[in-house]
């Protein structure tokens, strides 16, 4: 549920609207001039200023709101790290720094706090991540994405849409690995200079598989081989999702000296309808609500060493360097 509240601050600070949508928390700032100065993420402490010479105004708005609520700033989130499988158990309350082995998962999606700051270790990656860049890029470089000051009536822009779409599916993944911690997956894997990655890397007993998500309100998607429709509209998604596969076989093989293959996966998110007429013959198409079943349903390819060892190269940052994307 969409929650906006605008408060106006005294002189000589401007007016903050606060908007809470998408599992975001943000206020979005205009000085008494009516000028829009830019956004401040409440649950990272971050400010994303339209022009850097604003900052400094647009931070000192922020800090009088929370002032005027009697509130400081809020602590950084808290990481939610996913490894399948178990080794050795970290001591209680100690920061966790990267080691060369695996860690235990304590059973599935534990809440921990790591001094290791992303991309070194890809595990930090939440869902989304890249595409929220890419929006806090457009909003630097002036571009509009499509929200309105004027009315204060916020529009989800594309990026956002997708980022939801990949923390949904993430929900799905952590629901696999609460079932059955053999199974981790990573977030937002960055393949390039571009900002493109891969949106979810799952590894368990079952395989390796990369997931391009795509996020389709009531949408009408229908798909026979390598033809997947949305709305009657082509799209290139299984395309996609195979060369994403293939760039992650040869990137994991190469880092492990393991004989892998990742299979890619197209998941709709927030589809009307999914048909599939012809399956694709190396990609498979699984609505996002189906993405436990289907994992946990797979047969055993991989042993717990090889699980472990692609796991823990994959979170390593410096596998995908250089990927073609």
């Amino acid at each position: 549920m969409e929650a906006l509240v605008r408060h106006s601050t005294p002189e000589p600070y401007g007016s903050v609207t606060r908007w809470r949508n998408f599992g975001h928390d943000r206020l979005y700032i205009r000085s008494l001039a009516g000028a829009d100065l830019g956004w401040w993420d409440l649950t990272t402490d971050e400010g994303h200023a339209l022009d850097p010479q604003l900052a400094r105004e647009l931070e000192l708005i922020v800090r009088d709101w929370q002032a005027s609520l009697g509130v400081g700033a809020p602590s950084r989130p808290v990481l939610r790290q996913v490894t399948p499988l178990e080794v050795e158990e970290p001591q209680a309350d100690e920061p966790r720094a990267v080691p060369a082995a695996p860690r235990r998962a304590a059973g599935y999606a534990e809440p921990v706090r790591t001094v290791v700051e992303p991309p070194a270790d890809l595990l930090a990656n939440r869902a989304g991540e890249s595409l929220m860049r890419r929006e806090v890029a457009e909003l630097a470089a002036g571009r509009s994405s499509g929200r309105r000051f004027a009315d204060f009536v916020p529009v989800a822009s594309s990026w956002e849409v997708g980022a939801v779409g990949e923390q949904l599916v993430a929900d799905e993944l952590r629901k696999l690995a609460a079932l059955d911690p053999r199974w981790g997956f990573l977030n937002s894997i960055p393949v390039n200079a571009k900002g493109t990655d891969i949106d979810h890397l799952v590894i368990g007993p079952g395989g390796v598989f990369t997931i391009n998500t795509k996020h389709h309100r009531d949408a009408r998607i229908w798909v026979s081989g390598d033809m997947l429709m949305v709305n009657g509209e082509k799209t290139w998604y299984v395309r996609n999702a195979r060369h994403e596969a293939t760039n992650a076989t040869t990137r994991l093989a190469e880092a492990t000296g393991r004989p892998i293959t990742a299979f890619g996966l197209v998941v709709p998110v927030g589809a009307a309808s999914l048909t599939i007429k012809n399956p694709p013959a190396d990609v498979a198409v699984v609505n996002r609500r189906r993405l436990v079943s289907y994992f946990s349903s797979l047969p055993m390819v991989l042993d717990k060493d090889t699980v472990l060892a692609v796991f823990e190269a994959a979170r390593d940052c410096q596998t995908w360097m250089g990927l073609d994307g």
